[in-house]
C-alpha cells in the first residue's frame, strides 16, 4: 500500500483548489485519518485502476493543452495532428510553424498599432474640434527646420 503524508506544503497547494481532494478520491485514493484525531492526515491508494488512471490523464491533457493554446480551439482540425508531440517534424515543417507564429504574431502587433493609431487620431480630431486654442499652422517639427516644403506652385508662380 502506497502511503503519501500530506505535509504543509501539499496542503497549501490543495486547499486553494477545492476540487482537488474529491479528484484524487475519484481517482482511488482514500482518506486516513490519524489515530486518535479525525482529521484527514493521509491520502492512500491501495489498487490503482489503469482504465481511470489513463482516462484521467487524457482529460488533464486535454486540460492543459486548451490552456495553453485558447486559439487552438478555433484553428481548423487540419492543424491538431501536426502539432502532436509524439510526431517527430521535418525542418521544413517546423520552419513552416514557426512562420505561422511569427505571421500570427505580427498580426497581432499590426491590429493593436491600427488600434492605437485610431486612438490617436480620433483624440487629435476630439481637439480639433472642440478647443477654442486651437489653430491649424506649421508644427514645431517642422517650424525647427527653417524652410517649408516647396510646391510646384512656390517654385513656378501662380
Amino acid at each position: 500500500a502506497n502511503c503519501a503524508s500530506p505535509t504543509k506544503k501539499i496542503k497549501n497547494k490543495l486547499l486553494p483548489c477545492p476540487p482537488a481532494l474529491p479528484y484524487l478520491q475519484s481517482l482511488g485514493f482514500v482518506a486516513v485519518a490519524k489515530e486518535g484525531t479525525d482529521e484527514n492526515e493521509f491520502l492512500r491508494i491501495d489498487a490503482i485502476d489503469r482504465q481511470i488512471l489513463s482516462t484521467a490523464l487524457l482529460d488533464i491533457d486535454v486540460a492543459i493543452r486548451s490552456l495553453s493554446s485558447p486559439s487552438a480551439s478555433t484553428t481548423s482540425t487540419s492543424a491538431a495532428p501536426s502539432s502532436s508531440p509524439t510526431e517527430k517534424l521535418s525542418e521544413k515543417q517546423k520552419a513552416r510553424q514557426l512562420l505561422e507564429k511569427k505571421r500570427q504574431h505580427e498580426a497581432i502587433e499590426d491590429k493593436r498599432a491600427r488600434a492605437k493609431n485610431v486612438a490617436l487620431l480620433r483624440r487629435d480630431k476630439y481637439v480639433r474640434e472642440n478647443d477654442d486654442n486651437w489653430t491649424s499652422g506649421v508644427s514645431a517639427a517642422c517650424a525647427k527646420s527653417g524652410s517649408g516644403i516647396s510646391t510646384f506652385r512656390d517654385r513656378h508662380g501662380e
